[in-house]
């Protein structure tokens, strides 16, 4: 993932480590891109993940790849709402 660099030599991009940092550093500059997702996320709920991910078939998810993608999930969701 690239993104603008911030400096002032204009068209020049730079490396993002992560889809987040991409997320904070667009945030930052046009929160209202943001603002709709980020209020459906604060009344996201645990069991709404849990419902979602146990919708996908069994013959395509083991017991462990549902626990590792809820987790997944809740931690990202923990990260982005601390943007809002």
């Amino acid at each position: 993932l690239y993104c603008r660099n911030p400096s002032p030599q204009p068209g020049l991009f730079s490396p993002v480590s992560s889809p987040l940092q991409l997320v904070k550093l667009v945030s930052a500059e046009h929160p209202a891109l943001f603002a709709s997702g980020l209020r459906k996320l604060a009344i996201l709920e645990e069991g709404n993940i849990l419902d979602i991910v146990s919708r996908i078939p069994s013959d395509w998810m083991t017991e462990p790849q549902r626990e590792f993608a809820v987790a997944l999930i809740k931690s990202n969701a923990a990260q982005l709402a601390e943007l809002s």
